[in-house]
């Protein structure tokens, strides 16, 4: 009885601690009462189960099965008149491959769409509009357009989703009426956007759709609460059994508060690895030929005529826009490497010098994203040939526990959150008219943040004295290059490499001829790829690409023609 007085006085008298120290104490006493803490314990299990299971039976067994795949497009509704038109509303249906446009008799409108996704793994989606626009998937918002900025806007977002059918929603909006929203996404290995369309779009019905579309929506914003009440419920009872036991009140408190940690995602990071749904496609279709390479590549080779060309043989290209030797490193190293094939040969597309050049191109922010797509963590080697940075064993294991606690890896948006709070007192008593606009300007032109970082100024200048300073100097700079490490882990696998030197837009007079270092540059690259068991093949000075067969840049204008140049001219290489 003398134990419990202390706990019924600080309840009862509020001049002992703060009221609202009272108001928790009872808030947890309530709680951790057996007979009434299970109740909420379970209304907190059963509240995560349908947060975690209502979506996908909604989608498979209430929604899909009343959806109209006899008709590939959107199903849309128009509300909202912006002038009297005799309707308030009405649908109709339109047709996969086409832009949904905004009718301008109205203001508003909301569209569903099926897609019966090919493939397990990240998907990106970019939209365009002319106003307002929201796109949703399982009644999730992946992606919000604002009319902050005139003309058309786009933007790009990610969305992890699971083989099968999934249902979107469109939503747009223009007070004027009026307006347009195209809806595409990309797919690795070349990322090439298309719009959301084809076979694989089925037509929902509408009917009670928006109803189950609004209980997705409520379970998919509820899941992360549910887990608060769940993992609350769960510490309150918890808490006073395990102080009983000292030994066990610690582990079990810092358990339930971790849980939730271990799911609950963050929707900023970084670009998601695609390296999984590339080895699928690869393993299914299991190619004779691979191609790796950039816009070079794409340009030049077609890869179903090419396999017309060879009597029926599979070709796959993984073309990565924008990348040099070190995104052909990554894209070899985790994108082809692990997959369970064994292709005929592995060509590899370049141009120039740029396999001495192993930090050119590697700090564009287009380029990092691809990077980062194309590794499932920071690359050893790659942090120490671009940024100088050896991993220890400390930076591995704190990798995989951001892997294991996504929440964790929200600390760097935190940072620049706060970073941009902490200019706000300079913005105070400034005359401009858009005071936070032109100082952000000014520290910007300073500081080079336009740029990313200090970091990105630094690689900047190291990328400039990289080109400058010996940069046909092969012998004396391949040791440091990523070009050892994929001949080695061709070897491994024993799969035959084939660099392919691409000639370069040429004059009217013909082929702008190497210079002398160059000349030697190839000679040492040549004898080198042969060394270690692979082959190099030059189309510089072809007598077949005039300056006539070139389109823009070095890209060639037609590739069928570049394709049937290209069995004549390494035939060998392709049996």
């Amino acid at each position: 009885m003398s134990q419990s007085c202390p706990r019924k006085l600080f309840l009862s008298n509020p001049e002992t601690k703060p009221k609202y120290m009272g108001k928790i104490s009872l808030f947890f006493t309530l709680f951790s009462r057996w007979k009434t803490g299970k109740w909420f314990l379970l209304s907190a299990i059963l509240m995560l189960l349908f947060c975690l299971f209502a979506p996908d039976i909604i989608l498979h067994r209430i929604v899909s099965p009343r959806a109209d795949f006899s008709r590939n497009g959107w199903w849309m509704l128009f509300y909202a008149p912006s002038h009297p038109v005799g309707v308030e509303s009405y649908e109709v249906f339109l047709p996969a491959g086409e832009i949904v446009a905004l009718n301008p008799d109205f203001k508003q409108a909301r569209g569903y769409l099926f897609w019966d996704v090919p493939v397990t793994g990240p998907y990106c989606f970019k939209l365009e509009t002319d106003d307002y626009g929201t796109l949703s998937v399982d009644g999730k918002i992946i992606a919000t357009m604002t009319p902050d900025h005139p003309g058309k806007q786009r933007i790009d977002a990610w969305a992890h989703l699971t083989k099968g059918l999934h249902l979107f929603q469109i939503r747009m909006r223009k007070e004027t009426g009026g307006g347009g929203f195209s809806v595409g996404f990309m797919t690795p290995p070349m990322m090439n956007s298309r719009i959301l369309a084809g076979d694989d779009t089925a037509v929902p019905a509408l009917g009670s759709l928006d109803f189950w579309w609004w209980v997705m929506a409520v379970a998919g914003y509820g899941l992360i609460p549910a887990w608060v009440f769940a993992s609350f419920c769960t510490l309150s009872l918890a808490l006073p059994l395990s102080l009983q036991n000292h030994p066990v009140s610690v582990p079990a408190a810092i358990a339930v508060a971790l849980v939730p940690a271990l799911f609950i995602p963050v929707t900023v990071q970084r670009e998601p690895y695609i390296g999984t749904m590339v080895q699928q496609k690869l393993e299914a279709e299991k190619p004779d030929f691979v191609f790796i390479g950039n816009s070079m590549l794409w340009s030049r080779i077609d890869d179903d005529y090419l396999g017309q060309l060879l009597g029926g043989k599979k070709v796959h290209s993984i073309v990565n826009f924008g990348g040099l030797s070190a995104v052909h490193y990554l894209a070899f190293k985790y994108l082809l490497y692990p997959a369970d094939i064994h292709p005929k040969r592995v060509f590899i597309f370049f141009r120039g010098n740029q396999f001495i050049l192993p930090r050119a191109r590697t700090d564009d922010p287009f380029v990092e994203k691809i990077i980062q797509r194309l590794t499932p963590a920071p690359d050893p080697l790659f942090e120490q040939v671009v940024h100088g940075d050896s991993r220890s064993m400390t930076d591995v294991v704190y990798d995989r526990l951001l892997a294991l606690f996504p929440v964790a890896a929200a600390q760097a948006q935190i940072r620049k959150k706060i970073h941009y709070l902490a200019l706000i007192p300079a913005i105070f008593g400034s005359t401009d008219d858009n005071p936070k606009k032109n100082l952000l300007a000014r520290v910007n032109k300073r500081f080079s943040f336009a740029e990313s970082s200090f970091r990105s100024e630094i690689g900047t200048e190291s990328r400039r004295q990289e080109a400058d300073e010996n940069s046909y100097d092969f012998y004396g700079r391949v040791e440091t290059s990523f070009l050892p490490n994929m001949l080695e882990l061709a070897q491994k696998k024993h799969l035959p490499l084939a660099f392919i030197r691409v000639q370069e837009r040429p004059t009217k007079n013909g082929a702008v001829p190497d210079p002398a270092e160059l000349k030697k540059y190839m000679q040492d690259l040549r004898a080198y790829l042969e060394e270690h068991g692979a082959t190099l093949y030059d189309f510089t000075g072809d007598p077949e690409l005039p300056l006539s067969a070139y389109h823009d840049g070095d890209h060639i204008k037609d590739q069928k023609k570049y394709t049937e140049l290209f069995v004549r001219r390494v035939g060998d290489l392709l049996q």
